[in-house]
């Protein structure tokens, strides 16, 4: 190989590694970028998720809160009437029961808290 050839040879050899070294660079950019992409992703999904439970938990809270509070509400105004019935009317437990539209245990209870009370 003369002085000219060698030469050519030298230079298109090392476009070819030129070459492939740009390919190797683009190669290892891409794979960065798509485990950056993958990271992030992952990072959103995560967050998303975590507001999403927030919400779905307290909406389950709060409905969770006003059923609670609506049953309150219906045994406190059980109780009420079922001790107005025990101090106005003098009915037997079993009558109050029927009528208040609630167990004989649980007139029994509001009559103990009443005798309870009046020690």
């Amino acid at each position: 190989m003369n002085k000219e050839e060698r030469a050519m040879y030298d230079v298109s050899l090392k476009r070819k590694w030129d070459a492939e070294a740009v390919r190797q660079y683009q190669e290892q950019q891409l794979s960065e970028a798509i485990q950056k992409g993958i990271e992030t992703g992952i990072e959103q999904g995560i967050e998303q998720g975590i507001e999403t439970g927030i919400k779905q938990g307290i909406e389950t809270g709060i409905k969770q809160g006003i059923e609670k509070g609506i049953e309150r509400g219906a045994e406190e105004k059980s109780y009420i009437v079922v001790k107005n019935l025990i101090n106005e009317l003098k009915l037997t437990d079993d009558i109050i029961a029927r009528v208040a539209g609630v167990s004989l245990d649980f007139v029994k209870q509001v009559r103990a808290d009443l005798a309870r009370d009046r020690k």
